[in-house]
Parts: structure tokens; C-alpha cells; sequence
């Protein structure tokens, strides 16, 4: 697999959007029974239109209506005890699993045609597996009579099976390879396999279900590779990584010999994507403590965030946040199972992005210059160039920035750009050598020290910057300019940031004002024996 780097690893967004708790994204209600531990959600509509979610708990299955100021709950369908619990719904029948012991251990069945009045479980299929981590269908096709379990207590592969008389279940076929499949994504006669522990994504034809076959394996940069989907013209597959600090990434997969890496996503460094999914041009992500999160991916290359809701608030600050998601309702609602609140319901304004993208070159030579800090003054922004030079982003707002170039060894140069809404604006920077500034203070009155330097397990920062006014923080961003590590810098004392897990090389670390000034910037070395 061929990756490509001529794009920006990372976007990062906005600090002054971070401190709000929504955006674009209006929450209609939450249903929260008095469990714990919500996981997996789906939608069920019925013949007359009316649309039902489900939601995981800790000991079953609630479903409850989607109608705003109904907060019934209609059914609840006890399973065994389990931290999570996924959910799948074909036609007039809801299909869960999880990997808890207990009664009714195996593939749940429930009967939904009798809402809002009755839901019942009519059975529980156990005869190859009685535990499975997830399960999904084609919801391309959406009446095909097929499910994907995968995670079971008898295997680690992908059990096939066939729900046509949902009284009795039949499997009728096995992907079983080597190593454990966590979660798969299906498309027509494409499976999509995410192998968590080999940090690859198998590509099987199942065009014949009885007898599965691989087309293609993909390494995913990543690693533990948890979740995925394709983008609706198929040509792309967003993978979520479930571990922090590791971005969501998409792939561009129209030809299997030779899948590109063209662009990364998170809404939070620290954090990670659990799982995606996409709707027309808009990715919605289950972002855990995160939240919601909605990006347009009009532009695969530059996947931009249009809006959120962080369902982890100053009132549940030890949330796990947001497992899951299901924007696919007929009405245009997207319901989620949050881990604390229940199932959430929410309305989405689908906004577009406005984008910008460029290179920087050196004046003389032109050749491409990486690492160059571009600060979007209106924004309160940060980002990088990559090793080629370029750098891409974006907003969901339309009009002019100002966007503000800064490298050692070179004059800082300042442009303002016309941003509108789906276009993007591209220009090309030339920077001449003068002054150094990314090895002094942009204020005189900060003392700032680093050390060790080189580093390998912890870096320690000195600070005396007490007529600083405002809130500092300290950004350690990679040699792609990928922001790898975040802490608040306080006015005087020090601060550290751990470094033992960040790969051995050259990195920047920024000292940031509230309004998004560079105040400081310090080349470190991380140095592992």
C-alpha cells in the first residue's frame, strides 16, 4: 500500500469552538432508563413511517420513539449483563448481541412489527456462537436477508448468516483468518474486515457467502485498527483507530493494488474516533468524549468538521462519551447511544466547508519548505506544512482570514484569503530568508526553558510569563505538522509532557495566547535509546 503525503496529517480546530458545546447540531431529547454503560443504536421504521431507536444497556435492549416531547419508553428486552451491546434492525426484526453471559446468550431476535404497543424477543440463535462483539448488515441493500457477526466466543472471523425466516437463523457461511476480526462494513459483494490486533483491513469478494475470498489487505498506519465506512460513491473508506492519540484516517480505494492514505481526521488529538459513518457527503462520527461529530467530505483529501455536540459536560465529566451513532432515519434525525445519557436524538444542519490549501516554497531556490507555522489569526488556529510543503484546511463559515507564515530562519509573511462555501482557495507562498523567530520570543517579558533536550521519556517547561494576560497552552506538534501533544501552560512554574510513546525525531513545541498569538517556539528532539 502506497500512502500519500502530499496532503496535511491534521487540521486542527479551533480553540474557541472547542470551548462550545454544540454547533450546527440542536439535541430534540435523551432517554436514559437509569442504567449504565449504553452502547450500540439503531433505527427501526415501521410500514406507516413512524421511526423507533434501540439502544444497548448494561442489561438489555430499550426502544423508545423518535418523536420529539415522547420520551416512552415502549419495550425493554433483558440480555445478558454486558458493558456493551450492539444492535442491527432488518425489516420488522431487531438482531443483538454482546459479549456478556447470561440469559438469552446468543444472537437475540426481537419481534418489532408489534410497536409502539409490544416488542418481544422471539429468539435467541446459539448454535455456532453464543457471544459476539458486533454485528452489521448492507444498508445499501437493506432488505437483504444477511447478517455479519464477528468478534464470537468460537471463533475470530466473520459469521455469515441468513435471517430470511428471522424464527430460525442459519449460518450459512465463515470468514475465519488468522488473526481476530473485530468490526466489518459491507457493501454489496464487498466485506470490509478490521483486524484490530494486525492493524490491517482485509477487502473479501462475498459474492458467494458460502465461500468468502480475499481480494486485497491493507495496512492501516494507525494501528489497532477498529471500525470503518465507505464513502456513498464507494470510492473511499474512512477507519476509525481505537486508541487516544490516534486520528481517524481515509483511504482512497478505487484501485485494491494500490489503496492511498489520503488524508487524516480527529476532533481531538488526545482523543480517539470510534466508529464512522457516512451519510451523502457528511461523515458522522461517534467521537467517544468527543461527542458527535459531523465533517463534510465533499473533498476526501480534506475532511473539514461542520459541526458537534459534546455530550461530555462540565455536569458528566467522567462520561465515556458517545459509542455509537445512526444517521440513517428517513426524517433526517440522528440518534446515538451515549454512554451515560441513553439514546440521544438529535437535529443536524448539513453545512458545507469553506477550504484553503497551498505550498510554501523558498523564495530563492523554490524549493518546498515543511514545517512552516501558518496561524489563522480569526480562527485562533494552528497548522502546519507537511514534508512537501503543503498544507490544507478549512471552516464551516465563509469570509476573509488572515493567515499568517512562520518558519526559522525566513521573514514572516502574512496573506488574507476569500473564503466561500464549497470552493476552496489555493495559493502559493514564497518566503525569503531574514530574521530567525521560531528560536526567540515573541515576547520579551516570557522566559521559557525546555529540558532535557533531547528528550526521551518526559520534557519538563520553565515558565515566567505572568503579565501574559489570558489562558497559554503548549501544542508539541510532529515533523508533518501533526499536533501529537497538548497542556495547559501555567503563568508561572512548569509544565511536562510525556514522550515515550511519540517516535523518536525532530518536534515543535508552540507556547500559545488565548487569542491564538505565538508567543514562544522551541525546537525539541525526542531521542529513544
Amino acid at each position: 500500500m502506497m500512502r500519500n503525503n502530499l496532503v496535511m496529517m491534521v487540521m486542527m480546530l479551533s480553540c474557541a469552538l472547542w470551548s462550545q458545546d454544540a454547533l450546527h447540531v440542536r439535541k430534540i431529547k435523551s432517554m436514559d432508563r437509569g442504567s449504565t454503560s449504553y452502547s450500540g443504536s439503531w433505527v427501526y421504521v415501521n410500514d406507516l413511517g413512524v421511526e423507533y431507536g434501540l439502544v444497548g444497556s448494561a442489561s438489555g435492549t430499550a426502544i423508545y420513539p423518535l418523536e420529539e416531547g415522547d420520551n416512552k419508553e415502549l419495550g425493554f428486552v433483558k440480555g445478558p449483563s454486558s458493558n456493551w451491546r450492539e444492535i442491527m434492525v432488518i425489516k420488522d426484526h431487531a438482531y443483538i448481541t454482546t459479549e456478556g453471559n447470561g440469559e438469552n446468550q446468543g444472537l437475540q431476535v426481537l419481534s418489532l412489527g408489534g410497536l409502539p404497543d409490544t416488542a418481544s424477543l422471539l429468539t435467541t440463535f446459539d448454535s455456532t456462537f453464543t457471544r459476539g462483539h458486533i454485528l452489521q448488515k448492507d444498508i445499501f441493500n437493506p432488505d437483504e436477508p444477511y447478517l455479519y457477526v464477528s468478534g464470537t466466543d468460537s471463533t475470530g472471523g466473520v459469521h455469515i448468516i441468513d435471517v430470511s425466516d428471522p424464527m430460525q437463523p442459519v449460518e450459512i457461511g465463515l470468514h475465519n483468518p488468522k488473526d481476530y476480526i473485530h468490526d466489518v462494513h459491507v457493501r454489496g459483494d464487498r466485506m470490509y474486515t478490521f483486524q484490530i490486533y494486525a492493524s490491517v483491513i482485509e477487502v473479501v469478494d462475498i459474492s458467494d457467502k458460502t465461500n468468502p475470498v480475499v481480494l486485497a489487505t491493507i495496512s492501516d498506519p494507525g494501528g489497532a485498527t477498529h471500525s470503518g465506512w465507505t464513502t456513498d460513491d464507494n470510492n473511499y473508506l474512512l477507519v476509525a483507530d481505537e486508541r487516544n492519540g490516534f486520528d481517524g484516517r481515509i483511504f482512497d480505494i478505487r484501485n485494491l493494488e494500490n489503496v492511498i492514505d489520503v488524508s487524516t481526521f480527529t476532533s481531538n488529538p488526545e482523543a480517539f474516533v470510534h466508529n464512522p459513518y457516512v451519510r451523502g457527503d457528511f461523515a458522522y462520527l461517534a467521537h467517544n468524549r468527543e461527542g458527535l461529530r459531523v465533517y463534510d467530505i465533499v473533498d476526501p483529501s480534506n475532511p473539514v468538521e461542520v459541526g458537534y455536540y459534546d455530550t461530555v459536560t462540565d455536569e458528566n465529566p467522567s462520561s465515556g462519551g458517545l459509542w455509537s451513532a445512526c444517521p440513517f432515519i428517513p426524517s433526517g434525525k440522528v440518534i446515538g447511544g451515549d454512554r451515560d445519557l441513553g439514546l440521544v436524538v438529535w437535529e443536524v444542519d448539513e453545512v458545507y466547508a469553506s477550504r484553503f490549501d497551498g505550498i510554501v516554497k523558498d523564495k530563492t531556490t523554490l524549493e518546498t519548505l515543511n514545517n512552516v507555522q501558518i496561524s489563522i489569526l480569526e480562527k485562533i488556529d494552528t497548522l502546519y506544512t507537511n514534508g512537501f510543503g503543503a498544507y490544507k484546511g478549512g471552516y464551516p463559515t465563509e469570509g476573509e482570514i488572515t493567515l499568517e507564515y512562520r518558519l526559522d530562519g525566513y521573514k514572516t509573511v502574512v496573506r488574507k484569503i476569500a473564503l466561500s462555501v464549497q470552493n476552496t482557495q489555493s495559493n502559493e507562498v514564497l518566503m525569503e530568508k531574514g530574521v530567525n523567530v521560531s528560536t526567540t520570543d515573541n515576547d520579551d517579558n516570557i522566559q521559557l526553558s525546555v529540558w532535557p533536550n533531547p528528550v526521551a521519556e518526559v520534557l519538563y517547561i520553565d515558565l515566567n510569563m505572568e503579565s501574559v494576560e489570558g489562558t497559554t497552552t503548549l501544542f508539541l506538534h510532529d515533523s508533518f505538522g501533526k499536533r501529537v501533544r497538548e497542556v495547559d501552560a501555567p503563568k508561572r512554574g512548569r509544565a511536562s509532557i510525556h514522550t515515550e510513546l511519540l517516535p523518536s525525531g525532530i518536534y515543535l513545541l508552540t507556547l500559545v495566547a488565548e487569542d491564538g498569538r505565538t508567543l514562544a517556539v522551541r525546537k525539541v528532539e525526542i531521542v529513544h535509546p
